[in-house]
């Protein structure tokens, strides 16, 4: 019998005799040659199939619901027409792809191939979509894939009916923003619209009440910062600041420094000769880079040629009080 089905469901049949016995002409889609004349179908054509073997009810139901699974026994032919840009200028795009093997690809003819009027157009949708998330460094089973990075993945399940069903995934990474900046001795964390708790990168511990975007310390220290975003944490690197209001005279006073900024060394000088002083340098992570003492000196050097360009700590401890110098190498 000759059968017709309308969304998936049987309509009509037909009685219907005789033997196919020809397997060398064309198929044509969206044309019937009739009598050497051309009758052009004048709708929208999607997901074609030829088969060597007559389909159940149930079949042709599967077939309606989703794709097709393009190793199924009986399947000669099988055009998705999922290409090109939906009205878009596609005037490159000659053939539509045969999925059920590497030949047999259609080749496209008389179609202007640029516009709404005679152009690949938007399909159905054969799959179901979803999205997930997940954090850095977190996974994401779905199916048989253990899923690390972010991506669509396609995964083909039996429903309940029989039929195969395909689920699109498009799989987030949460990424969250560790950056934190630092102008005027104030840190303050890039990511927005997120929870933070700033660390003591000393100690290892919160600073108490210390949740807000932003932070500072009159004691000064290195300080990094929890930030917690679209449920997935991370922790920024310690960043250093100078503590504020500690003898300025000695600062401004007693001690000048140049040249700076420096390509190689930045010569330290007092005004008088410090008989007993410590001397430490620090990147603005926290990562001590110098540490010494010196007695009876009016002045020394730190060597910083190989250090990377930057911004770096000075801190001199004397007995008059604690100096602190940004060093700037270029």
């Amino acid at each position: 019998k000759m059968r017709l089905y309308y969304n998936g469901n049987k309509i009509d049949s037909l009685a219907a005799t005789g033997v196919i016995g020809t397997t060398g002409s064309d198929f044509y889609m969206g044309n019937v040659l009739f009598q050497a004349t051309n009758f052009f179908l004048k709708g929208k054509v999607d997901e074609v199939s030829l088969w060597t073997k007559s389909l159940s009810a149930s079949e042709v139901n599967c077939i309606y619901k989703g794709e097709i699974d393009s190793s199924s026994t009986g399947l000669k032919l099988y055009y998705q027409l999922n290409q090109g840009v939906a009205g878009g200028v596609n005037t490159g795009i000659t053939s539509a792809i045969n999925k059920a093997s590497p030949s047999n690809n259609a080749t496209l003819s008389g179609f202007a191939l640029s516009g709404i009027v005679s152009n690949w157009v938007a399909g159905v949708n054969t799959f179901t979509a979803t999205t997930a998330s997940i954090c850095p460094g977190g996974t994401y089973t779905f199916g048989s894939q253990t899923l690390t990075t972010a991506g669509i993945y396609t995964n083909v399940l039996n429903s309940s009916q029989g039929c195969d069903s395909v689920v699109k995934l498009t799989l987030n990474v949460s990424a969250i923003d560790t950056s934190v900046s630092v102008l005027n001795n104030v840190l303050t964390a890039t990511q927005n619209a997120a929870s933070y708790q700033w660390i003591d990168c000393t100690t290892g511990l919160a600073v108490p009440g210390a949740t807000n975007k932003n932070f500072s310390s009159t004691t000064g220290g290195t300080f990094a910062v929890a930030i917690s975003f679209a449920n997935c944490s991370d922790t920024s690197g310690c960043r250093t600041i100078l503590p504020v209001g500690l003898n300025d005279v000695f600062v401004s006073a007693n001690v000048s420094l140049f040249p700076n900024p420096s390509s190689g060394y930045f010569n330290v000088v007092f005004n008088a000769v410090q008989h007993e002083f410590a001397v430490s340098v620090k990147s603005v992570d926290g990562k001590q880079l110098m540490k010494t003492s010196y007695t009876n000196v009016k002045s020394f050097d730190v060597d910083g040629s190989l250090w990377p360009t930057g911004v770096y700590f000075l801190e001199i401890t004397a007995p008059e009080g604690i100096a602190y110098k940004r060093l700037l190498k270029k």
